[in-house]
């Protein structure tokens, strides 16, 4: 259920918004895919935001790079 109500949240911030440019850094997905899913860029250490995401989309911390555990949840949460 959370996962659909932030995709549906990540869907509302991201069409909002057709004129920005689309992220296209790891820091950038990831300040996007916080705003999708908490209303807000989070403070902290990059890899502790990442782990955070992580347990508020999939409930669960994941294994693997930051790079790709990123660009998963941003494709996760914005449909791309």
């Amino acid at each position: 259920m959370k996962k659909q109500l932030a995709a549906l949240a990540a869907a509302l911030v991201l069409t909002g918004s057709a004129y920005a440019a689309a992220p296209t850094t790891v820091l950038e997905k990831a300040d996007a895919t916080e705003t999708a899913v908490y209303g807000s860029v989070q403070v902290g250490a990059l890899v502790d935001r990442v782990n955070q995401l992580d347990q508020t989309v999939y409930g669960e911390q994941r294994s693997g790079n930051l790079n790709d555990k990123v660009d998963e949840l941003y494709q996760s949460i914005s449909g791309v």
